[in-house]
């Protein structure tokens, strides 16, 4: 951003901590802040008739909060904190009011509400398609991404409610992950170990996520989005 258009977001950001677990947001429920995360990872959950089914996962690549730009009253998803960490944020109100002063923070925004619509078709079509442990190693190295750590902690249950599925088919999956050599994990806490061979174990959705990403923000991007 320009230095005069940072200068007045600026005032108007908080640094919080956000523990594991944490509802930042309920499904159909106004949100008071968009998030910037800096060292967490946010898992945006979609309602269903039994239980919600992680769709997206936010960290250091982008921000969440509904609306982040439009003037939509309620959230459509539930926000859970998946791992432990900080976030800027700033107030949806006075958010709008620096988008109305800000190119630079319209297009970018713009920009990555495609980068996560895209990630959400994309979580929908691999949980259709793909076992459970190339999904495990897609959302391990999205996590990674994510908190920018080779080491964080993530409850095996909590892997289950990420890519809905039981807890003993996440075990099975990430011991075989571990016996391979790519990650270990011991009481919550998981390494990554081999980083391109963990990459090689995910299916073919962690590379797509990734290139829509570069996609959208690369020296040519994406039109600029108009509002």
């Amino acid at each position: 951003m320009p230095d005069d258009e940072a200068r007045r977001l600026a005032p108007l950001i908080e640094t919080v901590a956000l523990r594991a677990g944490t509802l930042i947001c309920e499904y159909e429920s106004a949100v008071d802040h968009v998030y910037f995360p800096t060292g967490v990872a946010v898992g945006l959950l979609a309602p269903g008739e039994h239980d919600a089914v992680q769709v997206a996962l936010v960290g250091s690549e982008g921000a969440f909060g509904s609306p982040l730009i439009e003037d939509l009253p309620l959230s459509p998803l539930r926000a859970v904190v998946r791992t432990s960490g900080a976030s800027f944020r700033v107030p949806v109100r006075e958010l709008r009011r620096q988008l109305a002063h800000s190119r630079h923070l319209r297009v970018a925004l713009g920009r990555y509400l495609y980068v996560l619509i895209a990630q959400i078709a994309q979580v929908n079509a691999c949980t259709c398609r793909h076992g459970v442990e190339e999904r495990l190693a897609r959302w391990l190295l999205t996590t990674q991404d994510r908190v920018q750590s080779d080491e964080f902690r993530l409850k095996h249950q909590t892997l289950a409610d990420m890519l809905g599925v039981q807890r003993t088919g996440i075990s099975l999956a990430a011991a075989r992950l571990r016996r391979r050599g790519l990650i270990r994990y011991s009481r919550g806490v998981i390494n990554i170990v081999d980083r391109r061979g963990l990459e090689a174990a995910s299916c073919d959705c962690y590379a797509w996520s990734c290139a829509a990403y570069a996609h959208a923000f690369s020296p040519s991007p994406l039109a600029p989005v108009v509002f």
